[in-house]
């Protein structure tokens, strides 16, 4: 026969519930602001928040790309900082355009209950912090 693995793993201690609004600066356009949550294969669960630089519709086409990009990578593998680095130069790359978007990153661990947070931002190609 062929090969058989088995992967144990802990189902956390701890649960981690989340709520989310937006309010667009128009009616008519879509919020620049966007969040997403997900898991890792370890159990961590991540809580990410984009805002996309200006506002309506390319703003918030910038937010989802980011947050889409940063769970790929995250759930491919990828140390949650050094998604976050990647896709902040990804942003400052995609195009000649000045294009941003912010990534705001907790990530806590459900067996412990402890948290880390990371926000590589960057505004004119410059990394900055807030």
């Amino acid at each position: 026969g062929g090969e058989q693995r088995m992967i144990l793993q802990s189902t956390g201690g701890y649960t981690v519930s989340t709520a989310a609004a937006q309010c667009a600066v128009h009616e008519d356009e879509p919020c620049g602001d966007c969040w997403d949550t997900f898991s890792d294969s370890e159990g961590a669960v991540y809580l990410a928040v984009s805002d996309g630089m200006g506002s309506g519709r390319r703003a918030a086409v910038d937010a989802r790309i980011v947050l889409s990009d940063f769970r790929q990578l995250v759930q491919s593998g990828m140390e949650c900082s050094a998604a976050a680095k990647m896709i902040n130069s990804i942003m400052l790359t995609k195009s000649g355009e000045e294009r941003f978007a912010t990534l705001d990153v907790a990530k806590i661990c459900t067996d412990t209950a402890a948290s880390t947070s990371t926000a590589p931002h960057s505004r004119n190609g410059e990394k900055y912090s807030r």
